[in-house]
């Protein structure tokens, strides 16, 4: 399932999505993902259009938390 999950959102939004942890455990999965844009505001939109993919993708799983990033090089 974290499998399907990953490659059909780097399929759809070109982003680099790996598994980063919790390997270990059957019942989590912890999911990086990496999305690079020339706004800080559309790399923000991007990363909401992923989530809301997947979680309209998870029907046996519920996403717990979200943390983010944004670096703006200006």
């Amino acid at each position: 399932m974290v499998r399907s999950l990953i490659d059909r959102i780097q399929h759809r939004f070109d982003g680099s999505v790996a598994e980063v942890g919790d390997q270990d455990h059957l019942k989590s999965a912890l999911i990086g993902i990496a999305l690079v844009s020339e706004e800080a505001r559309h790399a923000s939109e991007m990363m909401n259009s992923v989530i809301d993919y997947a979680e309209s993708q998870m029907f046996e799983a519920d996403i717990i938390d979200i943390e983010r990033d944004v670096i703006d090089l200006d």
